[in-house]
């Protein structure tokens, strides 16, 4: 009876985790309604379609197991993407073909958090922190860090010089005796 419930437990929460590592955008097509001056875009879910025998009419956007496709009716591009927890998505572009006179559509690059609706989602785009350029903010705290390490080490010193003082003043007195 007991191993039937471990067993039980087991293949439940196996599969609380596989359902949870669900990608949802796999095998999914969504048509660009926007894409703002700031980066936020809103997406609206379609019929698949059928790349390459089918051309789009409209601004795309269609997801497999790790590869997008995006584009129009002259422009495609494809790319690699990756679903994180929580709610965060990456986007890393790849090839692209262009029909001449065809103008480029905004598209989306780097790592955005979404917010799933109904039949739409909403992508905001992350702002990423490169670790090369120095913050203000961290800049200060380090040298706030560094001034707070010498004022505790000149006070240890301080401490120790008058400690030691005392120790030879009582010892002086000691050997006069």
């Amino acid at each position: 009876m007991k191993i039937t419930k471990i067993i039980s437990l087991s293949v439940f929460t196996f599969a609380l985790q596989l359902s949870a590592q669900t990608n949802f955008f796999q095998k999914t097509t969504w048509k660009i309604e926007s894409i703002s001056t700031d980066g936020k875009a809103v997406l609206k879910k379609v019929k698949r379609i059928n790349l390459p025998s089918e051309q789009s009419k409209f601004h795309y956007l269609q997801f497999e197991n790790e590869k997008f496709d995006t584009g129009n009716s002259c422009f495609h591009m494809d790319g690699h993407y990756n679903v994180y927890e929580p709610n965060t998505i990456e986007f890393s572009e790849g090839a692209a073909d262009m029909v001449g006179g065809c103008e480029e559509p905004k598209s989306l690059r780097g790592n955005y958090s979404f917010i799933l609706k109904k039949d739409s989602v909403e992508f905001s785009p992350i702002e990423k922190i490169d670790e090369n350029v120095p913050r203000p903010d961290v800049a200060n705290q380090e040298v706030e860090s560094v001034d707070i390490a010498v004022e505790t080490a000149e006070k240890a010193t301080s401490d120790l010089e008058k400690s030691s003082k005392k120790v030879s003043k009582k010892s002086t007195k000691k050997i006069k005796k």
